[in-house]
């Protein structure tokens, strides 16, 4: 395809450089008024939209395009630093795919499906949305997260190098914010069975005996749900974990007690409590933290 050099370097910072007299391509246009430059990496489709608007050709360019399409259009908007020159269209095209709306059961939510929005959200320093996609991997993800480039094949993001995105910065952040959630979730049980555990007695009525159950229940308990012992690597949802724990029937001699008061002796409200305050925890990441200084927009 051809391409005017003109609006190539007013458009990317990228193709400034590139063609420009300090490279072999700026040389070759210099001597000959035209040069080849082979692109069999980047996505023809993709990058016909981005010469339409390079180019002015509006009526070319498509009003909406969907999520798969806007991945590939954000990786070379961001290789080629063409964010200011598409920000009036990304804005369209995020609205229209509904970049944060983020729906637990929807198809459209899988694991690379949510990469691609956080990636698309990165690219053009959607705050909001990066921080409710983060939040929501960090809930929902596992540690062999991946990035589905096309159908064809998948590639891990412990080899995100390969993607603009800054991969030992990001992926960890959300790997360790899931983790520590994860091992403060498994924590309430340990606190629970050392606490009952002691030899102090808690149970003003049943006394050794009321402990003893609720110990023996914590434990069966969890145990049925493979958290007890507690597991060295949990590799499994933030939000499997809290289902599991929250599904757990404490139960006591107090409450096993018939003809006499009832005493649940508040180890369900400690339990549910205990994840209310983890949960509040886990927000999600702050793009400003992951933005590199020299795409950081400028604020006028």
């Amino acid at each position: 395809m051809r391409a005017s050099s003109r609006h190539l370097m007013l458009a990317s910072s990228t193709f400034l450089s590139m063609i420009g007299p300090g490279y072999r391509e700026g040389s070759v246009l210099q001597a000959q008024g035209s040069v080849v430059i082979p692109l069999e990496d980047d996505d023809p489709d993709a990058l016909i939209i981005l010469l339409n608007i390079i180019h002015g050709k509006t009526r070319m360019v498509p009003r909406e395009v969907d999520l798969h399409t806007l991945a590939k259009i954000a990786a070379l908007v961001d290789y080629y630093r063409m964010h200011e020159t598409v920000e009036l269209w990304s804005d369209l095209w995020i609205e229209k795919v509904g970049l944060h709306e983020v729906e637990d059961e929807h198809d459209e939510f899988s694991q690379p499906c949510i990469l691609k929005r956080l990636f698309i959200s990165w690219v053009f320093q959607k705050a909001d949305a990066f921080k409710t996609l983060s939040q929501h991997i960090e809930y929902v993800g596992t540690e062999e997260l991946c990035w589905e480039y096309g159908s064809e094949y998948e590639v891990d993001l412990e080899d995100l190098d390969k993607l603009p995105i800054p991969p030992p910065i990001l992926v960890d952040a959300i790997n360790a914010n899931r983790a520590a959630a994860i091992k403060g979730a498994i924590k309430i049980i340990h606190d629970l069975v050392q606490k009952y555990t002691e030899p102090t007695v808690h149970c003003p009525h049943g006394g050794f005996k009321c402990d003893a159950t609720v110990l023996g229940s914590v434990i069966k308990n969890a145990a049925e749900v493979c958290l007890w012992p507690p597991p060295d690597d949990y590799d499994a949802p933030f939000t499997d974990v809290t289902d599991a724990i929250r599904s757990m029937e404490i139960v006591t001699s107090c409450t096993q007690a018939e003809g006499e008061a009832k005493f649940e002796h508040g180890v369900d409200s400690f339990i549910e409590a205990s994840l209310l305050a983890i949960e509040d925890g886990l927000c999600g990441l702050d793009i400003e933290d992951f933005i590199p200084k020299d795409r950081v927009k400028l604020q006028v």
